[in-house]
Formats: structure tokens, C-alpha cells, sequence
């Protein structure tokens, strides 16, 4: 380890972080904890079966993560995960750059948690992983797989993915280029889907939002989605819309030209084109 912090609080900041098993691991603090401006790199594999190079654990008081940088150049990914969070209470992911490593930001059982403006680039498999999240707002993140090929086959990789979330989870305002699926979330039957609003969503191959299990709608009549599809595919195209097994309803989006799944249904509105100038605003941060 780098720094253990446990029963404690903290500022760690401006410190250099190589080929740690863990750069940085915080459980139970007993005040507010701030992670901030460290560099984290991995040029080389370990010998372990998680890196979890920053992990954040039974925190019940606020812990803060930004403006910190994560690089993984070794020749395989392996396992790796950058910032890796479990049964924490109103943790805050902010504004960090993260290049490399299999997922980028794993979270399990958080609440009140903030996921927002962090850059994700060659990420392997996830972006961004969210199970059992409640209460959480995923905002203005750009996750670029750059892994997206005519020959891959399957689900992965992955933007953002979200398992047993409900409607407490918002998903707004976010860039997912380059990859096989753009979003993928999946519940027990009948679960409320979370709120997917505002996504600038482009080259994708399997779907551009994936859904399994939920009921709900993406987009409205009095609340379009304002999402925007773009697969660049040609010929028959790729599902914008993938369903398994409804009903979802969808409406007020752009881009949206081909669905698949039983029970979906596609409400007839006015498409929303204000998800187009979050795309300038996405390729300005590349």
C-alpha cells in the first residue's frame, strides 16, 4: 500500500503513486476525507487478483475524490479497476482523469453518491460500474473505450453499467464514444429503469442503451429523454434501443432509428436535438 487510512480523516494530497498493489485505501473514516491532485501509474503487471488502485470502503461520512490522475501503460490490464468504492454514504467522484485499466470506476451499495465530470479513456471493459447504487447521480462524465472494432463481438465493452439501480440512480448530460455499448442496465423484473437524460451517445456496435428487467420509459411526452443516438453504422445498423423484456417506453430522443427487444414501444415525439451540443462539448475535452 501506498497510504492506509482507517478509523481517521484526512487530506491526501499532491503524492506519486508507482506499481503499488494499492496506492490508496480509506475505510471507516470519522470526518470528512479529501483525495485530491495524486498521480497514480502502473507501467508494469502484478502478481495480484484485484488492483484496486484507489478503494474507498464503509465510509459513512463524506469522502471526496478530485482532480487526481490515473495512467495504466503495462502490457496487459488485467484485473485493474483505478477507483473502486463499497457501502459508502455521500462519496464524491469528481473531475479525475483516468487512462487505461480494464474499468474505470466500479461502485457497490454507495448511496448519496456523486459520479460526475471525470474523463475515462482506453478503458477495456467499464467505464463507469454502478450495482445496487441508490440516490446517485452519474453527470457530464466522457468514457471513450477506443476499443470499438467491425470484428469484436458481444456486450463489451462497456460505457456505463448499472445493475439492480432503480429510478433513485440519474444518469445526465454524459459522452460514450467508441464502444460496443454505450449504457447497459439491468434490475429483477419489473424494477423502476433509472433516469437516462441528456446522453450524447456515439459509435456503437451492439446497443446504444441496453435494458433488462426494468419497466419505465426513456423519455416522455411532458419529459422527452433528450438523448442522442449515433451508432455510425451503415446498412441495417445497430439497436439504439435494445430492450429484454419491456415494456420501455421512449420518446423525445434523437437519433433513435432502430429498436429491438419484445414488449418496447416507441412514442411518436418531437426528437430533442439539445444532446448534439454536449457532443462539441465532449470532443473540446479530448
Amino acid at each position: 500500500h501506498g497510504i492506509h487510512a482507517v478509523n481517521t480523516s484526512a487530506v491526501l494530497s499532491a503524492n506519486r503513486f508507482s506499481n503499488m498493489f494499492r496506492s490508496i485505501d480509506v475505510s471507516f473514516n470519522l470526518n470528512r476525507i479529501s483525495i485530491e491532485n495524486n498521480f497514480i501509474e502502473l507501467t508494469e503487471n502484478g502478481n495480484y487478483p484485484n488492483d484496486y488502485q484507489l478503494r474507498v470502503t464503509n465510509c459513512k461520512l463524506p469522502v471526496v475524490m478530485h482532480h487526481n490522475t490515473f495512467r495504466h501503460s503495462a502490457p496487459t490490464l488485467g484485473n485493474s479497476v483505478a477507483i473502486f468504492l463499497a457501502d459508502n454514504q455521500a462519496p464524491w467522484i469528481h473531475n479525475n482523469d483516468i487512462t487505461g485499466f480494464r474499468d474505470g470506476i466500479q461502485a457497490y451499495t454507495c448511496k448519496a453518491m456523486w459520479i460526475n465530470e471525470n474523463n475515462l479513456d482506453l478503458v477495456s471493459r467499464i467505464g463507469i460500474f454502478i450495482s445496487a447504487c441508490h440516490n446517485t447521480q452519474v453527470r457530464c462524465n466522457t468514457v471513450r473505450n477506443k476499443q470499438y472494432s467491425n470484428v469484436q463481438t458481444g456486450i463489451y465493452p462497456v460505457g456505463i453499467r448499472a445493475v439492480n439501480c432503480n429510478t433513485s440512480l440519474q444518469v445526465y448530460t454524459n459522452c460514450v464514444l467508441d464502444t460496443r455499448t454505450a449504457m447497459w442496465s439491468s434490475a429483477t423484473t419489473g424494477t423502476g429503469l433509472p433516469d437516462l437524460r441528456n446522453n450524447f451517445l456515439y459509435n456503437y456496435r451492439y446497443a446504444g442503451i441496453f435494458i433488462q428487467g426494468h419497466t419505465g420509459s426513456v423519455g416522455t411526452a411532458p419529459s422527452p429523454g433528450q438523448n442522442t443516438f449515433s451508432s455510425n453504422n451503415t446498412g441495417n445498423g445497430t439497436p439504439d434501443l435494445r430492450v429484454i423484456p419491456g415494456p420501455i417506453v421512449q420518446g423525445g430522443n434523437f437519433g433513435v432509428l432502430a429498436l429491438t427487444g419484445r414488449d418496447r414501444k416507441s412514442t411518436r415525439l418531437n426528437s430533442s436535438h439539445s444532446a448534439i451540443s454536449y457532443a462539441v462539448f465532449c470532443l473540446k475535452k479530448k
